[in-house]
């Protein structure tokens, strides 16, 4: 056991010879040397082991109680006073440390991990209204792990934005972030965009081009309108945010990615699963954790908050000071917004750079006072209504073509492809994705 040494006169600081600390007991500093606690270092100091230091308060206890002389009673009551107070701190300590470990706040975690950027750039932008506060606080319990994300909203609700944040929250802040707008690609080219192709894989691929999942290795890649995926690419896309590997177009070479999956969109999947449309084993292994965005209706709260961020953006983007008055305040707020916040940036910014904006706006909320909720609704569905026939509509087209060709020529799939001008794997995805199939004498070899 180490010795112990009380000093009636003042030493600061503590001084160690050897096995002996000195103690200042009129300011009630301590310190201590234990070979034990030590570990084999040379000299005294600040014992960090808790089991340690209750030790040496029970070491010191009993020596005091058993050798000092009665005259001595004082330092006695210092040392329980001492030794009460030290247990209070480390109960204090061991409370701190599980509560660090299993109950700290999302903030917390994201601040101490990897989220500078994100509370720098985003985590204000999800603090407007109670369903964003949501929201934030998911993308900060997911900000230390690589699970897949579905977003679900409307249009314009903000989906980019979340998906951004989610990045920025994570541990792959550093790395790449790249998005696909899986509608925007024509689809006979979106494979090749997400996964590359080898030179000669299809007519016009004059050189290897890599895919977005390569570009987004280290880093995070988000599907937008992941529900207008062809069925023959669902299927693949399966297996890859199985494996996270995958082969170019049209090579052998099995290529590894280390990624994390964010997808996107603002149709019902559910009815999509009931119609054919949309895999059931993609919805669940994408739908790991769902973020549904609520619409802008829903967040009156952040109406006013957004209107004087954009006015404040576009004044200084095109150099004006633009304000705006009482009455077109008060129309914000009461408008149903039906574009959600992409359609207010866009209303915002034509009051900014047009003189007449805010009349332009009062008269389309005139407008739709006239019309009616009712009269609104039904324009929303029959739009999406509308929509959805042409999707059917082009997709029912497409399929009577292709088993008209292929009735045409026997099925010889080759020739098939010849007349419709794609590639041949092209045409093997077709004939999937249309759930078209040969005679029994002609099955697909």
């Amino acid at each position: 056991m180490g010795h112990i040494i009380f000093h009636h006169e003042t030493v600061s600081p503590p001084q160690a010879v050897g096995g002996v600390t000195i103690f200042q007991r009129d300011s009630e500093k301590f310190g201590w040397h234990n070979a034990r606690a030590a570990g084999g270092r040379d000299g005294g100091g600040k014992v960090d082991d808790l089991s340690v230091l209750g030790d040496f308060f029970a070491e010191l206890s009993s020596a005091i109680s058993k050798d000092l002389s009665p005259d001595s009673s004082h330092i006695v009551a210092w040392t329980r006073r001492r030794w009460t107070h030290a247990q209070g701190r480390m109960e204090d300590a061991l409370s701190s440390d599980r509560s660090d470990q299993s109950g700290r706040s999302p903030t917390d975690a994201v601040t101490k991990i990897y989220g500078e950027r994100y509370l720098a750039e985003y985590s204000a932008l999800l603090d407007g209204s109670a369903a964003m506060r949501a929201v934030r606080v998911t993308v900060e319990n997911i900000a230390d792990t690589d699970a897949t994300v579905l977003l679900r909203g409307e249009s314009g609700v903000g989906k980019d934005l979340v998906a951004h944040a989610i990045h920025a929250a994570s541990r792959r802040c550093n790395g790449p972030f790249i998005k696909v707008n899986c509608a925007a690609i024509p689809r006979e080219l979106l494979e090749s965009e997400l996964f590359g192709h080898e030179k000669g894989a299809f007519t016009g691929a004059h050189r290897r081009k890599p895919g977005q999942f390569e570009y987004a290795n280290k880093g995070t890649i988000y599907l937008d309108e992941i529900a207008e995926l062809p069925l023959a690419l669902q299927a693949k896309l399966l297996h890859v945010l199985q494996d996270l590997r995958f082969s170019r177009v049209g090579g052998h070479g099995v290529i590894d990615v280390d990624i994390r999956v964010v997808a996107a969109t603002n149709r019902d999947l559910e009815h999509a699963l009931t119609r054919g449309d949309f895999r059931e084993d993609l919805y669940y292994r994408l739908n790991v954790v769902e973020i549904r965005i609520p619409p802008l209706r829903e967040r009156k709260e952040e109406i006013l908050i957004l209107a004087a961020r954009f006015l404040a953006q576009f004044n200084q983007q095109y150099g004006r000071k633009k304000q705006l008055s009482p009455e077109t305040t008060a129309r914000l707020v009461e408008y149903s917004w039906g574009g959600n916040v992409r359609e207010m940036e866009n209303i915002i910014r034509r009051m900014v750079v047009l003189d007449d904006g805010e009349q332009a706006f009062e008269n389309l909320v005139a407008r739709r006072r006239q019309m009616g909720p009712s009269a609104l609704r039904s324009s929303s569905l029959s739009t999406e209504g509308l929509r959805e026939i042409a999707r059917c509509g082009a997709q029912e087209a497409e399929r009577k073509a292709l088993a008209n060709v292929l009735e045409r020529v026997q099925w010889n799939r080759a020739e098939a492809a010849r007349i419709l001008k794609v590639s041949y794997k092209t045409l093997l995805n077709k004939i999937t994705e249309c759930q078209l199939k040969p005679p029994p004498s002609r099955q697909l070899g």
